[in-house]
């Protein structure tokens, strides 16, 4: 009671008033917060989130790293570079029809030019069971890099 008693006395006293304002007025200097880890997705670049998608991925948190490949597709990140990976997030949970979705938009947007899209789009076609399309698009991807020999 004595500390409401001396702030409703002090408050509006002409110094209060002042201390109040420089607190409301003065801007907030950016370099007193921790800016490299922000608390709130909403505010977080594609950057962070495809740093924390990455770190899921390999942690082997595939739905997580999914969702947030997404979210940072929708922040910026190059839609190729998202497709893929959420190509491979499907693809490690089994989920083949989505994984090979994702695989066809990427190999679209790099207009059939990607070898690795190209590849994986054969992978996931073949654990489908499309055996005539799976060879068709890997004879593709070897037409681009002929040298490959991991694709061998």
């Amino acid at each position: 009671m004595k500390m409401k008693s001396f702030i409703s006395k002090n408050i509006f006293t002409p110094l209060g008033v002042l201390f109040i304002c420089l607190i409301v007025c003065t801007p907030i200097n950016a370099k007193n917060f921790d800016l490299s880890k922000p608390k709130s997705s909403k505010i977080m670049g594609y950057e962070v989130l495809l740093e924390r998608a990455n770190k899921l991925y390999r942690a082997e948190k595939f739905t997580q790293a999914n969702l947030l490949y997404r979210k940072a597709e929708k922040r910026g990140l190059d839609p190729q570079i998202a497709t893929m990976n959420i190509g491979k997030c499907f693809y490690r949970v089994q989920d083949f029809a989505s994984a090979a979705a994702a695989f066809r938009k990427g190999v679209r947007l790099t207009g059939y030019q990607y070898s690795p899209a190209l590849f994986n789009l054969a992978a996931t076609l073949y654990r489908l069971g499309e055996y005539g399309e799976s060879i068709s698009i890997y004879h593709q991807g070897l037409a681009l890099e002929p040298d490959n020999f991991g694709a061998w």
